[in-house]
């Protein structure tokens, strides 16, 4: 089973949607300022980030090849291998 990554109007809303929660969760007065937009944003990047290399070992250890999770992130298998091949001991 293999896919390549999207961004499409269900992603979008869901982006949206986290926005608006982290901005009001933090206390944000002014959730339209780019200022709040891009720290809230950049803070959802680091976060899912930190997801993605977290799923990467995972199916590493479940056994799937490089070239699989390659195409997952719409990558080369090679740049797949140097982004994550050294992060948290994850299995050749």
């Amino acid at each position: 089973m293999t896919m390549s990554p999207s961004a499409d109007d269900y992603t979008a809303a869901i982006i949206e949607n986290a926005v608006e929660s982290l901005t009001n969760l933090r206390g944000f007065a002014c959730p339209d300022d780019p200022g709040v937009q891009l720290h809230i944003l950049a803070s959802l990047a680091r976060q899912i980030d930190t997801a993605l290399t977290a799923a990467v070992i995972e199916a590493r250890r479940h056994d799937y090849p490089w070239d699989e999770i390659a195409e997952f992130l719409d990558i080369t298998p090679d740049a797949s291998r140097r982004r994550y091949h050294d992060q948290h001991a994850v299995p050749d």
